[in-house]
């Protein structure tokens, strides 16, 4: 990968997890690497049929230890062809999370679930002032229900430009680059143990409601194409 992208990523990145910069600040950072890096891995697909495939690696970073997280991990781990995993608890409010795949993939998916965890929870804090109040917890599961629902759907479209007369959906590319990350954990580049998924219970509530409301107009733009034992989670 270009190491240019990568460094100011990481720059961005640190500025999007830094306590001391503002709200703002640290959203707009998060913006800017997040689409820096969704248009560098459209790039990187273009550039693979032409030079040496990209390596496989396991991404992990600190996020918040919450069940719609979770969700959030399964649903965009999928759109950006990986595998999440559930590691080890950091401390009371958060979880390592892993994100296993090509190191574009891989990035993308893991600064696109800390984006959406955080404007979620943004939102959350902006109506009801906590991040665990009863209303900010339906609202929460509520995005993270729909958001999966949107990446499903978005699975089982038939790509632009699939050959006529067959069924070629990001579905079928997925399963491909599935394969090939099991092959990389199965090779021992990654000790990680399978496991499930968090469940999502729905809520009747307006908070739900308005949750579903907020996770179908979030973007998703992007998708084209360790201490302790940890857990697959989808």
């Amino acid at each position: 990968m270009n190491t240019k992208i990568i460094e100011k990523v990481q720059k961005l990145l640190a500025l999007g997890r830094n306590d001391g910069a503002t709200d703002g600040e640290r959203d707009n950072a998060l913006r800017m690497a997040h689409g820096l890096l969704a248009k560098h891995n459209l790039s990187m697909l273009e550039v693979e049929s032409y030079g040496a495939p990209e390596k496989r690696a396991d991404l992990d970073y600190a996020g918040w230890n919450m069940p719609f997280s979770t969700t959030l991990a399964v649903s965009v781990s999928k759109l950006f062809f990986c595998r999440a995993y559930l590691g080890r608890k950091v401390n009371g409010t958060k979880q390592e999370f892993h994100f296993v795949g090509k190191i574009s993939n891989a990035t993308t998916a893991q600064l696109m679930h800390e984006y959406l965890t955080n404007s979620i929870l943004k939102e959350c804090r902006k109506h009801w002032k906590h991040n665990l109040a009863p209303e900010s917890r339906a609202f929460a599961l509520g995005a993270a229900s729909r958001i999966r629902e949107r990446v499903k759907e978005l699975m089982e479209t038939p790509l632009a430009d699939a050959e006529p007369g067959t069924a070629l959906t990001v579905v079928n590319l997925y399963k491909t680059e599935d394969a090939a990350n099991s092959e990389f954990l199965a090779s021992g580049g990654v000790n990680l143990v399978a496991s499930k998924p968090k469940s999502l219970k729905a809520v009747k509530s307006s908070a739900y409601s308005a949750g579903r409301a907020f996770g179908d107009s979030v973007s998703l733009h992007g998708q084209v194409g360790s201490a302790a034992p940890a857990g697959r989670l989808g």
